[in-house]
């Protein structure tokens, strides 16, 4: 008979952070490897490579690195509070606010310990930097850790200027990236602060009145011209001078009118928890960089791109995504031949992805409340569908293993999608 597992405490397992809960799932595999007797290798060298497998999945997040090139004062600081809904970075209005002569990866923080790695090229052709001493660092940099995606930012007043100054940038750039075999995704042409497109009265982020309608409608117009202009400047330059995968430019508005410009970190918008940090919201076609963004990404930085931004659409893909992972090895647990043997290793597992879903959407869950979310989201269907299994297994021996994976993996699944449903619609109301 196996011995039975003991779940962490809650102190114990109270952290959603990823490297305590992938170290929880090491002291399962030890409890898979000392109690299961030897005749059934079989199954346990499936479930522990299984939970290997998630083990590395969960260890080898990290956050995305982007590269951000643009002039001082194109709005490269509140471009990367738009993506996150966040004030991660100080912004100066025409003022620049990067260290550019750091040219080191900055960590913005956010939900998680670090949510974005952001290296910004500002100064590199500035004539009165020591431009050489700015290479070498950022070469540096890049061959250390090579960037996932480099947003190309201009400001929509500068589409029109004859300077090839950030074109340049981003032709060094790409250099580097070629020479050092670097995995570059994609480049993003970004074009900002279209909000004071002519005509400028108009707003791109509020419902137009019938009255306004005309008005929009020549504004996304204009906006279109400049976004084509733009691209024929990039393309002209790009063929004689780069050679890599360049985006169609992506037109946005960023502006947030912050209300306390001293809380780096501390300040989000709609989390529904009274805490509600913008005076005034006026991001535009936001949403659609982050969907590109996250298209290009590789799946390592999924989870933490995910909790940096505030789009549930990107939320509950990548929350989708490890609940598939998680109902994996929770079918391959369910088959354990020795009857109760599995139910606490399960129950440990589901409150591990429940504590993950959370933090994907800002919120930290203990695993007393990963319990206790459990029990009231689907006490009684768990509880059905375990003495379901047991039932099988004892009557149906030969059959037990097949079907009682699959209960597991579809209680699983479900629970999954109430912690995805609560944690994007029931955490809010209930903060109301």
């Amino acid at each position: 008979m196996a011995e039975s597992f003991n779940p962490p405490s809650e102190e114990g397992a109270g952290s959603s952070d990823t490297a305590d809960i992938a170290s929880a799932l090491g002291e399962v595999i030890g409890w898979i490897n000392g109690s299961i007797p030897f005749v059934f290798k079989w199954w346990k060298d499936d479930v522990i490579n299984k939970i290997e497998d998630l083990k590395k999945f969960l260890l080898h997040q990290r956050p995305p690195r982007l590269i951000i090139i643009g002039q001082a004062g194109c709005g490269k600081s509140s471009l990367l509070n738009a993506l996150a809904g966040q004030y991660l970075a100080p912004v100066g209005g025409t003022k620049p606010t990067a260290d550019a002569t750091s040219a080191k990866y900055q960590y913005f923080t956010s939900t998680e310990n670090r949510s974005l790695e952001v290296l910004n090229t500002t100064g590199l052709f500035d004539k009165k930097k020591k431009q050489k001493g700015i290479r070498k660092l950022i070469e540096e940099e890049l061959k250390k850790k090579p960037a996932d995606i480099i947003l190309y930012v201009e400001q929509y007043s500068e589409v029109r200027n004859d300077s090839n100054r950030s074109l340049e940038e981003l032709q060094w750039v790409l250099t580097l990236v070629k020479k050092y075999g670097s995995p570059l995704k994609r480049v993003i042409p970004v074009m900002t602060h279209c909000s004071e497109v002519s005509p400028s009265s108009t707003s791109l982020s509020t419902p137009a009145t019938s009255k306004q309608e005309e008005l929009l409608r020549r504004k996304k117009e204009n906006i279109n011209e400049l976004k084509n202009e733009w691209k024929k400047r990039i393309e002209t330059f790009s063929h004689s001078s780069m050679n890599h995968p360049i985006e169609e430019v992506i037109a946005v508005n960023s502006e947030i009118v912050w209300k306390d410009s001293s809380s780096i970190g501390d300040m989000c918008i709609g989390t529904g928890d009274g805490k509600d940090a913008a005076h005034f919201d006026n991001r535009w076609n936001i949403d659609e960089l982050l969907k590109k963004i996250f298209h290009h990404l590789s799946t390592e930085t999924h989870m933490i791109w995910a909790s940096t931004g505030y789009l549930n659409e990107i939320k509950k893909r990548v929350a989708w995504t490890i609940t598939g992972i998680f109902a994996g090895v929770c079918g391959i647990v369910g088959a354990i031949p020795i009857p109760y043997a599995e139910l606490p290793i399960l129950i440990s597992l589901q409150c591990y992805l429940v504590i993950k879903i959370a933090r994907i959407f800002r919120q930290s869950v203990t695993w007393g409340s990963a319990l206790k979310f459990i029990g009231v989201s689907a006490g009684v269907g768990l509880a059905l569908s375990h003495a379901t299994r047991e039932l099988v297994m004892l009557i149906l021996p030969g059959y037990g293993s097949v079907i009682s994976s699959a209960i597991a993996t579809v209680v699983t699944i479900v629970l999954g999608s109430a912690a995805i449903d609560y944690f994007i619609d029931g955490y809010s109301k209930e903060s109301d």
